[in-house]
């Protein structure tokens, strides 16, 4: 059963601009893994396009949940990223907690993120279940301003910094803090300048009927 692409619309400015959509969640059993491709072919269009090169930030989480005839199973930790256009270098950026990635083009970057790749050790899922699978994904799309990118950039990749300095707060570094939180800490409403979120759920897999001898 394949599940509607749902787009969750959260600012009232957005409801005239098309938004991107989730075109497909592909999982592929390999061996002892569980791989998840998400094609989002027209992801960096539109508000997206336009803030980048406008050299402002765009944060974008994705979520994901291992389903079992509907019900969830397993949530892998969310990927967070931070995406921006340098207009003086002519180049894009893609930071994440344990990685940088740099880009010459749009097109480049569009071809590393599409499809976006993903992937779980099927030891985590139940060994007696072997149909009726599915992966739903969510992606949140967040554009910031260029004052508060700055300051959720030191709260999610300061590598000095650990828990015990900051008992207060959960940091990032084990992916605890989700993107709902972050934007509490540090984004008042008229801060952040739009936000939305993509949601899509694979047909149904089989883990043994697509394991690769």
């Amino acid at each position: 059963m394949l599940l509607p692409s749902l787009a969750v619309l959260l600012p009232l400015a957005l409801r005239s601009q098309s938004l991107p959509d989730i075109a497909e969640v592909r999982p592929q059993v390999e061996q002892d893994s569980l791989k998840v491709e998400i094609f989002c072919p027209d992801l960096f269009t539109g508000a997206i396009r336009q803030t980048l090169f406008s050299g402002l930030p765009v944060l974008v989480e994705i979520r994901s949940r291992i389903l079992r005839e509907g019900q969830p199973v397993f949530t892998p930790d969310p990927a967070k990223y931070r995406i921006t256009y340098d207009i003086w270098e002519d180049r894009f950026q893609v930071e994440a907690p344990r990685e940088t990635r740099t880009f010459s083009t749009l097109e480049a970057l569009q071809g590393w993120w599409n499809p976006f790749r993903a992937g779980i050790g099927l030891s985590v899922l139940p060994s007696d279940a072997s149909t009726g699978w599915q992966v739903e994904v969510r992606m949140r799309i967040v554009l910031l301003s260029r004052a508060q990118s700055q300051k959720l950039k030191d709260w999610v990749f300061q590598a000095a910094e650990t828990e015990e300095e900051m008992p207060a707060r959960e940091r990032d570094t084990g992916f605890k803090l989700n993107l709902n939180r972050l934007i509490g800490l540090f984004l008042s409403s008229n801060e952040v300048m739009e936000q939305f979120e993509l949601v899509k759920t694979s047909p149904r897999f089989s883990l043994e009927s697509k394991t690769n001898p």
